[in-house]
């Protein structure tokens, strides 16, 4: 057998794919993981981002109605899906005694009833500043009781007539009567006080009134 020429040495190898460089493979992976990374980041911010918004929002406070009343409410009337942004003020926020919607000068109603953004719970002292009062006074020489009475932009309207007369209550009450001091918010307490002036007219007609200033120059001295 012809022996092979030692001059030509093995036949070369077929053709292979050269390897990637090490270098190449590492960079990449870094630049995969800094995608990752970066993403992350911004995911966490967005929420966190989010959450803070929401807190400021649901820390606002709004005017509103309720079964007929005024209501102090925290958050926003806007609406957001599965998140509440909204809730009632605590108990001691609201107003208090109670303020009818119906209480209100016109503008007012219209405003409480389409509901407004105020700044914090002083708006309720700014209602009660307007609310149409409920005054016990006096008409034709007798306690009534007269709603919005001296008020601006009220309308005026007598509710309640009585049989007691205001000569025959003590004189300080006779003052307070003729003054229009005798103004509460919401009809009960009017109520209530032209009930605790029936009843001091009654002790000043008694033999021995308990209470001083009683017409004639009777009661307690």
């Amino acid at each position: 057998a012809p022996m092979a020429d030692p001059r030509t040495g093995p036949p070369p190898p077929g053709p292979m794919a050269p390897p990637a460089p090490a270098g190449r493979r590492r960079g990449g992976a870094r630049r995969w993981t800094w995608l990752v990374v970066t993403a992350g980041v911004v995911v966490v911010g967005v929420v966190a981002g989010g959450a803070v918004l929401i807190q400021n929002v649901r820390n606002g406070y709004y005017i509103g109605e309720e079964g007929g009343k005024v209501v102090l409410y925290r958050g926003t009337t806007d609406k957001m899906p599965v998140i509440s942004l909204s809730r009632k003020a605590s108990a001691k926020q609201q107003p208090n005694p109670p303020i009818l919607v119906s209480d209100l000068p016109q503008d007012l109603q219209a405003r409480v009833r389409k509901t407004y953004t105020v700044k914090g719970p002083g708006a309720v002292d700014d209602l009660k500043n307007n609310v149409c009062k409920y005054v016990v006074t006096e008409e034709s020489g007798k306690l009534v009781i007269v709603k919005g009475k001296g008020q601006d932009n009220c309308q005026q309207s007598k509710l309640t007539t009585s049989e007691i007369p205001v000569a025959e209550l003590p004189e300080s009450d006779r003052t307070a009567v003729s003054g229009n001091r005798f103004a509460f918010i919401g009809r009960p307490a009017a109520e209530t006080k032209l009930r605790e002036l029936g009843e001091r007219r009654d002790e000043c007609k008694s033999s021995s009134p308990t209470i001083q200033g009683c017409p004639s120059g009777r009661g307690k001295s």
